[in-house]
């Protein structure tokens, strides 16, 4: 079994490429998928072979994925859904 395989280890490579890129996130795992959480909104999903989260909020949500032996890649798409996620957050509200 390779070290791509374990989710806990795919997730451990997407948190190191968040936190090169100034990005804090947590871990967690079990049942035979692991966690990154992000920011309220934002959590990857892995199961080891790919990573997927949320990159529209609609319904039914529209996903992301990218696979799980690209955490570089992942890492940078992540970042950009973040800085959505922050820029939506920032919006002044258009509610009287």
């Amino acid at each position: 079994m390779s070290a791509w395989t374990m989710p806990e280890n795919a997730a451990a490579a997407l948190h190191r490429e968040l936190a090169a890129l100034g990005i804090d996130s947590d871990l967690r795992s079990g049942n035979g998928l692991a966690t990154v959480s992000v920011w309220g909104g934002l959590l990857v999903w892995t199961n080891g072979q790919t990573f997927w989260w949320i990159k529209a909020a609609k319904i039914p949500p529209e996903y992301a994925d990218a696979p799980a032996n690209q955490p570089q890649e992942a890492a940078l798409r992540v970042a950009a859904r973040y800085t959505e996620l922050i820029r939506e957050r920032q919006r002044p509200s258009t509610a009287s």
